[in-house]
């Protein structure tokens, strides 16, 4: 090979080699995802709750968590009360049975014949309350004459000082406070130990009267309407 043919392929490997360790132009250099993001310096702390109060132990009134009022359904004199008060009924059981007319005086010889008189049922399965109206009473149509308290669950109600009452729903209103955490326990009247915490669904402050609301569960219908139990808060 000649001295010049050679300078040739010299200057040729050179170009080759200079090319090749360089990216081409319009390349993008990617970044190493294996290395860590940056850490936030300045992240917001998130505020504390305010203390939980503590509820002691107080007397409360089980209630139904829903109702339904049962009405005449049409005018008349009230015959007889046929339920049993916190004996449960179901749907289309007879609660009352109504004399349609005007006055007693239309029955002949002022007998009354039963298969005149009107039933007045349920239209709900729950515990009928005391009566709002009772034998020889004349209603109205659309008058109420009881209400049906649906048990599945139920309602602790009670009456509680200003002060704890304010400090729950300071408590239950922090916008640091993602779900409510108070576990209510509760004592039945024989002194034993209901299975199920409740939760607190409602605190009202009204001056001088305050009350919670406590739900609790009631698949078995232990807790009836009207009873007085125990409630405090659970020990966490």
């Amino acid at each position: 090979m000649t001295r010049s043919a050679c300078h040739l392929t010299l200057c040729v490997l050179a170009a080759l080699l200079t090319c090749c360790g360089k990216p081409p132009a319009n390349s993008t250099v990617q970044p190493d995802v294996s290395s860590p993001p940056p850490v936030a310096t300045n992240a917001a702390v998130a505020p504390a709750p305010p203390p939980q109060p503590v509820l002691p132990e107080t007397i409360a009134t089980i209630k139904g968590a829903s109702e339904i009022s049962v009405k005449a359904p049409r005018p008349g004199y009230i015959v007889r009360q046929v339920y049993k008060e916190g004996a449960q009924v179901a749907v289309g059981d007879t609660l009352f049975l109504l004399d349609p007319r005007v006055s007693h005086a239309d029955a002949p010889a002022g007998k009354t014949d039963d298969s005149s008189l009107v039933k007045v049922i349920a239209t709900g399965t729950g515990i009928p309350g005391h009566a709002l109206r009772g034998a020889g009473d004349y209603v109205e149509a659309g008058d109420e004459l009881v209400t049906l308290s649906q048990i599945d669950n139920v309602v602790a109600e009670l009456t509680i000082p200003a002060a704890l009452a304010r400090e729950f729903e300071a408590y239950r209103n922090s916008p640091a406070l993602a779900s409510n955490h108070e576990a209510i326990e509760l004592i039945l009247p024989d002194g034993s130990l209901y299975p199920t915490n409740g939760v607190i669904a409602k605190v009202t402050t009204n001056g001088s009267v305050n009350t919670m609301d406590i739900d609790f569960p009631n698949p078995s219908h232990v807790l009836l309407p009207g009873e007085f139990v125990k409630v405090r808060g659970a020990a966490f």
